[in-house]
């Protein structure tokens, strides 16, 4: 074989690895500090978000700004690491959460919730009312009496440095496609 061809064929393989490897690196570093994806497990975020859906997550949005209420965010489950939860933040630090009927107030004043019309069935095993701590979140589930959250010990208030992120967009199923 002419030696130009083997330097080309080498040159031309090269180059495939090189581009291949480029392109899993920046993926990597998308992946791991800029976005993310998520699948939604079971019924909690109902009717916002079904069981399967597919949502990014922006892994820098809360770099650049605090979280807010009403963001839902994605965070480790306690009980289990390899497994994350999504939930709506309703509190933010120095609020104080309470139970007044079936309904919850944030600084005395009824949850304007649009996300949840449900009178709540569990009440959880968290002592009300509940002050945030500094630097946290209580959350719920939209789907208040199916949903894993803040109102249990085993949740908790959840603590800014343990959010990977903000769901911003569902983008599976394709009839679901919107911002969040």
């Amino acid at each position: 074989m002419p030696k130009y061809i083997e330097n080309r064929t080498l040159k031309k393989i090269y180059e495939w690895t090189f581009e291949i490897a480029l392109a899993f690196a920046v993926f990597l570093l998308i992946q791991n500090f800029v976005l993310r994806t998520a699948t939604i497990s079971g019924d909690s975020m109902e009717p916002s978000f079904s069981h399967n859906d597919r949502i990014i997550v922006s892994r820098l949005h809360y770099l650049l700004a605090n979280p807010k209420v009403n963001d839902v965010i994605i965070f480790p489950d306690n009980n289990d690491e390899q497994k994350f939860l999504v939930k709506r933040i309703i509190a933010k630090e120095f609020d104080v959460v309470d139970l007044v009927g079936l309904r919850f107030t944030v600084n005395g004043e009824f949850l304007s919730d649009d996300f949840s019309s449900e009178l709540i069935g569990s009440l959880g095993d968290q002592p009300f009312p509940i002050t945030v701590h500094e630097n946290s979140y209580f959350v719920l589930g939209d789907n208040r009496n199916r949903s894993l959250d803040s109102r249990f010990t085993s949740v908790g208030l959840i603590p800014k440095s343990d959010i990977v992120g903000k769901a911003v967009f569902v983008f599976y199923p394709f009839s679901k496609l919107t911002f969040i």
